[in-house]
């Protein structure tokens, strides 16, 4: 197979996918992997890698946010870019897993050996994953809930390959802070205020979670709360939902522009280097 693209600088590229280094294993694992849908891997302008289900459902209409803050900020024509995912051609791919290694082999070189690359922008994200329990003074155990102050490093092993990758020249992996997507954005500025009410709407037939949803929505998350206050309410949230279910619905509610919704960081990066930002 061999992938025939123009860089960013218009020239023309035809290169083998053989001579990408790809291991035995990613060789197999791709190979079987590339499915009729997935294959868009290898035909679009640009490429943004996720996790699973909840970041393919939402990234478009948080990547149309990004995107509409990004040209509305004082920026020349030719400085701008597309309106959407869609409109930059990003094929937006769900790996059902953390399988970064396998596929950002064919964008740039992890292996140390020579080897070939595609010449598309490839960005991706990916949890922290952190331990999912402490120990307390007593000795037992209680759940993790990290906050921008008491954050421990993640056991996600694609953690690992961000420093190489984000050294080369078309591709760039981004982690979350603290835990997990949903807890991020839970986390983020007063997303609270939005993701609760979705959550408790698609609950309603349960009687205490409904309740103890109702409650947290009597808080306004847009002013200036306790981390730990807001760490509970997004762990109570990150365990009381159905995440594709939650992201689908979250996602039609955001199609609304006047709903205020914070977009993390390490989202708004992955979209503009998809989308064809240069520079980080």
């Amino acid at each position: 197979m061999i992938h025939l693209s123009r860089d960013r600088a218009g020239v023309s590229h035809a290169v083998p996918i053989r001579n990408c280094g790809l291991s035995k294993a990613s060789e197999t694992f791709v190979s079987r992997w590339l499915d009729v849908t997935k294959s868009t891997l290898l035909f679009a302008r640009s490429v943004l890698l996720v996790e699973g289900i909840a970041e393919a459902l939402l990234l478009p209409e948080l990547a149309r946010r990004v995107l509409r803050d990004y040209n509305a900020d004082g920026r020349q024509e030719e400085e701008r870019l597309p309106k959407s995912l869609e409109d930059s051609g990003v094929a937006l791919i769900s790996m059902n897993g953390v399988y970064f290694r396998h596929f950002m082999q064919l964008f740039c070189n992890l292996g140390g050996e020579s080897a070939v690359s595609i010449p598309v922008q490839c960005a991706g994200v990916t949890d922290q994953d952190p331990q999912k329990t402490v120990e307390k003074a007593n000795g037992t155990d209680q759940p993790y809930k990290p906050t921008p102050s008491n954050k421990k490093k993640g056991k996600n092993p694609a953690l690992a390959l961000i420093p190489t990758i984000n050294q080369s020249e078309w591709a760039r992996l981004y982690a979350n802070d603290l835990k997990t997507f949903e807890y991020d954005l839970a986390m983020t500025a007063s997303n609270l205020n939005i993701m609760l009410p979705v959550a408790r709407e698609l609950r309603k037939a349960e009687g205490q979670v409904s309740k103890r949803f109702a409650q947290l929505e009597t808080i306004d998350w847009s002013e200036e709360i306790d981390q730990e206050a807001r760490a509970d309410a997004a762990y109570f949230l990150l365990t009381h939902i159905d995440k594709g279910e939650f992201a689908q619905t979250l996602a039609e509610h955001l199609k609304d522009d006047a709903a205020t919704f914070g977009v993390p960081e390490y989202v708004r990066k992955a979209v503009l280097w998809a989308c064809g930002k240069h520079d980080d």
